[in-house]
């Protein structure tokens, strides 16, 4: 488990960290990542991010999150995932190490 990194482990990221990665990804991606995942996870994202954004992925998800397909998820998961391995293996956040194995 200490190589691999699942998108409910988004919830161990600092509050910085967190704040970092959501300000570069696309906020249907984001929206779409929500769709079905664990409550602590949603919370430590919602917590972290502006009022206009929570705003538009709430909207999204009350309109469209029973529409969207376990591959479109995922998909979206994925990419975000892959943003956070980008940051990580460039010193800017720090996942990894925070993950219990």
């Amino acid at each position: 488990r200490a190589n691999i990194i699942v998108f409910d482990d988004i919830k161990f990221l600092t509050d910085d960290e967190l704040k970092l990665v959501v300000s570069d990804i696309n906020l249907e991606k984001l929206a779409t990542s929500l769709v079905n995942v664990e409550e602590t996870t949603y919370k430590k994202i919602d917590q972290n991010l502006p009022k206009s954004s929570k705003d538009m992925i709430k909207q999204f998800l009350d309109l469209k999150a029973k529409s969207v397909s376990k591959p479109e998820i995922e998909a979206a998961q994925d990419y975000i995932l892959n943003m956070i391995a980008k940051m990580e293996s460039e010193g800017k956040i720090s996942l990894k190490s925070r993950v219990k194995g």
